[in-house]
């Protein structure tokens, strides 16, 4: 049987590697909502169960740039592009023109944003991440863990990024300040 291609030309994935990054995310998603409230636990079991096709994770060290909020766009490495998004894309999928896509935090918080290559460069995550930022804030130096999907009830493109705080001077390695 022959693998559907990407757009990029690139095979559309091994499916043992998809599965297992599905199984990751929806495992990671399951965890997150232990110690949360009812609306968040319904929020990300209605996630869980859209998660299709997937990818990652990925890592992305959030730098100064990607939370100018007049810039409202997060550079992503062409590598990590090309390995976990480019595998997910279909035939009639335009990362040059820009395609519509939705990020999700680790609530099941859902944000509209663009995938778009920009100058034939860069990747980017733009119009509506200024959105994501001002919600779950990101600081410079903390880490986005991301996975990408393809959701099952709509097949739209999808992101799942989780912040990871860095150790801040005067914290402590469980994340508590000192003083």
């Amino acid at each position: 049987m022959e693998r559907s291609r990407s757009q990029s030309g690139m095979p559309s994935g091994d499916p043992t590697v998809g599965e297992e990054a599905k199984e990751v995310l929806q495992a990671s998603l399951c965890l997150s909502i232990l110690t949360q409230k009812p609306p968040v636990v319904q929020r990300v079991n209605a996630l869980i169960d859209c998660i299709g096709p997937c990818r990652g994770p990925f890592e992305k060290q959030v730098k100064a740039s990607d939370l100018r909020e007049q810039q409202n766009r997060l550079l992503l490495q062409k590598a990590d592009v090309r390995e976990f998004v480019l595998p997910l894309l279909r035939e009639d999928d335009d990362p040059k023109q820009g395609m519509a896509v939705t990020a999700f935090d680790m609530e099941g918080e859902a944000f509209p944003v663009r995938f778009k290559l920009w100058c034939s460069k860069v990747y980017v995550l733009m119009s509506g991440w200024k959105e994501f930022v001002r919600k779950n804030r990101p600081k410079e130096s903390d880490v986005l863990q991301m996975w990408a999907f393809r959701d099952v009830r709509t097949e739209g493109l999808c992101f799942l990024i989780a912040v990871r705080r860095s150790k801040a001077a005067g914290q402590s390695a469980d994340g508590s300040t000192s003083g």
